[in-house]
């Protein structure tokens, strides 16, 4: 399972996830939404095409830490315990 991880070290949340996957040994790619424009529009594509943010952008949230597995945003998660690897 190739798992995505989209955040950013400046949000707790994603911090928090992150020590979860870390200690878990899950393996993962971190997209820093704020280290580059590419990766911030890969995010906000896949934000705005895909149900599972829609409670989060109706509360003003900003939809991270969420995750995808296998490239297939269909799998799109804002719960870092849906991918901890067991």
């Amino acid at each position: 399972m190739a798992l995505k991880f989209y955040g950013t070290m400046m949000c707790p949340d994603c911090v928090d996830a992150h020590k979860v996957l870390e200690n878990s040994n899950t393996p993962y790619e971190f997209v820093d939404i704020t280290g580059s424009v590419p990766a911030l529009k890969e995010f906000t594509f896949l934000r705005d095409s895909n149900p599972v943010f829609d409670g989060a952008k109706a509360e003003g949230y900003l939809g991270i830490p969420a995750f995808v597995t296998d490239e297939d945003p269909s799998t799109a998660t804002l719960d870092v315990q849906d991918v901890v690897q067991k």
